[in-house]
């Protein structure tokens, strides 16, 4: 989704994909509302190329998030990432988790307090499945994920949790 001028709410949902624009989000782009986006049982995964900010879900407001993750690289130069988010309160946020694999060294700015970032060997562990704290994920065989919609294409593959339905 692009940008979201209301609320919006996303549940048992997943992005994975190949993102260029100015303002880059996982899940959402931006959000003009004050509500933002409330999330649950989701994850974004890929690739974010973005000139003045890129965030790991949305470049706006997370309302409130539980049982997600963020596995996106940042290649290029944006001005700012956001590990998730660009703002989101610590009180509405449990279980929510970011790849830190390719962010030494960047301008990041995290919730802190909210979310937990994890280095790319313990988030394909198969242990990241239990820290999730949700029935709505599971790993596939030998614990890979593989880009739903690109089954056929013979893209590579990746190990993370993946949704049940």
């Amino acid at each position: 989704m692009g940008h979201a001028q209301g609320a919006v709410s996303v549940s048992r949902s997943y992005a994975d994909s190949y993102l260029t624009a100015p303002v880059t989000g996982g899940l959402v782009g931006t959000t003009g509302s004050i509500s933002g986006l409330s999330l649950r049982d989701s994850y974004a995964a890929g690739y974010q190329v973005a000139t003045d900010a890129a965030a790991g879900f949305v470049a706006g407001r997370l309302a409130n998030a539980h049982s997600a993750y963020s596995a996106c690289a940042f290649p290029g130069t944006p001005q700012i990432i956001y590990t998730t988010a660009a703002e989101g309160t610590a009180a509405n946020v449990s279980s929510v988790f970011y790849l830190t694999s390719g962010l030494d060294g960047r301008s990041i700015h995290s919730l802190t307090g909210t979310t937990q970032g994890l280095p790319y060997a313990q988030m394909s562990a198969g242990s990241f499945l239990t820290s999730l704290n949700s029935t709505a994920f599971t790993t596939a065989s030998a614990d890979t994920t593989v880009p739903y919609n690109l089954l056929s294409q013979g893209l590579s593959t990746y190990p993370y949790p993946l949704l049940t339905e």
